[in-house]
């Protein structure tokens, strides 16, 4: 009984074929949502708008993007593989999911390993570390302003950013010699000067952590969202696309549909 539903379907578990056809169909379908999320989201700034609202539009198109296009992909898909049965449609609906996941995760990934990267240099102590947050602006303003009532040998940028490094690395001695040639101050002026600048440093890079945390933590909620919304709707995209079947093929021509309908009435 079983080979007499397959002989009016799909003969294959898997249809690579269609497979590549529903990936098309999804990757043209998402182009299409990110850049109509773009127009409307540029449309939506005002000056009241926030960086917050700015994210959480972003996302929420994103999602929608993943969803509409992960479902009209699969569903494409096991129309024109002509499958009848409701877990094979669903397999080959995952499959173009996963499929077009892979590509536009693909983007998302490289600037989430960026936040890592960038997040590694601002909590981790080693040198290199302490160097790559020597750099943060926020960091190089605070030492700037504290040298910048003092006469020195280097230019303000050169000098916060040899002070910044060896502090932030705990070389406090180097630090303050280092300041002290610079400034042609005495090593007790130096270490009050680097106490001060110290101390604010330490507040702004609490902060660039805070904010490397929040913006790690969520665009890893937005790439794990984002997986289950394309699988979801992937996966109810060929099962509808299954049930669609049942009823006629996408190439069933208009009289035999019309004689299907007679024959059920």
């Amino acid at each position: 009984m079983e080979t007499t539903v397959q002989a009016t379907g799909h003969h294959h578990v898997i249809c690579w074929k269609s497979a590549f056809a529903g990936l098309a169909v999804a990757l043209v379908t998402f182009f299409a949502l990110v850049a109509l999320g773009a127009a409307f989201g540029g449309i939506g700034l005002s000056e009241d708008t926030t960086i917050r609202k700015v994210s959480f539009f972003t996302a929420a198109a994103l999602v929608l993007s993943v969803f509409l296009s992960a479902f009209a992909g699969s569903y494409y898909s096991v129309r024109v593989a002509r499958m009848k049965i409701d877990l094979t449609g669903i397999v080959q609906g995952t499959l173009v999911g996963s499929l077009m996941l892979l590509l536009v995760m693909g983007q998302t990934l490289s600037v989430a390993g960026s936040l890592l990267k960038a997040t590694g240099a601002l909590v981790g102590g080693v040198t290199a570390g302490a160097g790559a947050a020597a750099m943060d602006p926020a960091v190089q303003d605070v030492f700037e302003d504290a040298a910048g009532d003092l006469k020195l040998k280097s230019e303000p940028s050169v000098v916060a950013k040899g002070v910044a490094t060896r502090l932030l690395r705990g070389d406090q001695e180097s630090a303050k010699n280092y300041l002290a040639y610079q400034a042609s101050l005495t090593p007790a002026q130096a270490d009050a000067k680097l106490q001060e600048a110290k101390a604010k440093a330490d507040a702004a890079m609490a902060k660039a952590r805070e904010a490397a945390a929040k913006a790690l933590k969520a665009t890893g909620w937005t790439i794990f969202l984002l997986l289950v919304t394309g699988l979801l709707a992937s996966s109810l995209g060929g099962l509808l696309a299954v049930k669609a079947n049942e009823r006629y093929f996408i190439d069933t021509s208009h009289e035999e549909v019309l004689r299907a309908r007679r024959l059920k009435i």
